[in-house]
């Protein structure tokens, strides 16, 4: 499944997911390069890591709308939020050029993901997704291969794409990695356990306990008052 804003024109998707949030606020900036620990839910940790030091850079990290900017001597540049030009209140992930990276881990098993990918670069190196069992590689995907998917209007390093990918091999991690100048902007799935699967747990638990009732019931009859 790829939905795009095609045509060249920064505006706004209609997502069909709900994104992890990473915070909001007022105003675009560079919000924070510190690693992210969420207390609850499937993501264990969100890690961002920068290239090596150099001119035309962009400081890995959380952002908020398109931001351009100087932080700690690298040049954080063309930041632009995927949630569409006029949103400077939703915060969002960028793997930043030159060798920038942010590494998503997983305390379950993934198969599958949704992504919002801002401002597609058509390239092998550009924008890359890395998906990792351990430290291996069970899957990887390039800005190359989501332009192939929109139909028209595809406009490099402009068009924003909700992307679906299913059935992969099972996987802990997900490295987003930018080796070229431009920015890798992106919003990810909030991924969240089956409601059935807790819905048959929750019936199962209740038998459990109704047996165990009866067996006391039933213990209590047979013995003498």
């Amino acid at each position: 499944m790829a939905l795009s804003n095609s045509g060249g024109s920064n505006t706004a998707l209609t997502l069909p997911f709900a994104t992890y949030s990473v915070g909001t606020g007022n105003g675009a900036a560079f919000v924070s390069p510190n690693t992210i620990t969420p207390s609850s839910g499937e993501i264990s940790s969100i890690v961002f890591g920068t290239g090596p030091s150099g001119t035309n850079q962009t400081e890995s990290g959380v952002y908020r709308g398109t931001y351009s900017g100087t932080y700690n001597y690298f040049v954080t540049a063309a930041a632009a939020t995927p949630f569409g030009a006029s949103n400077v209140t939703t915060n969002f992930m960028v793997a930043g050029g030159n060798g920038g990276t942010v590494t998503i881990s997983y305390s379950v098993t993934q198969t599958q993901t949704e992504i919002l990918w801002g401002s597609v670069d058509n390239g092998t190196t550009a924008n890359v997704m890395t998906f990792k069992n351990g430290s291996q590689t069970v899957a990887t995907i390039t800005g190359q291969q989501v332009a192939a998917l929109v139909t028209s209007g595809f406009v490099s390093g402009t068009t924003n794409v909700a992307l679906k990918v299913s059935n992969l091999p099972g996987y802990n991690s997900i490295v987003f990695s930018d080796a070229s100048t431009p920015a890798f902007e992106f919003a990810i799935v909030n991924p969240v356990t089956e409601p059935v699967s807790l819905m048959v747990l929750g019936i199962g638990t209740a038998g459990i306990a109704m047996v165990r009732r009866r067996k006391a019931l039933s213990r209590a009859r047979r013995e003498p008052a």
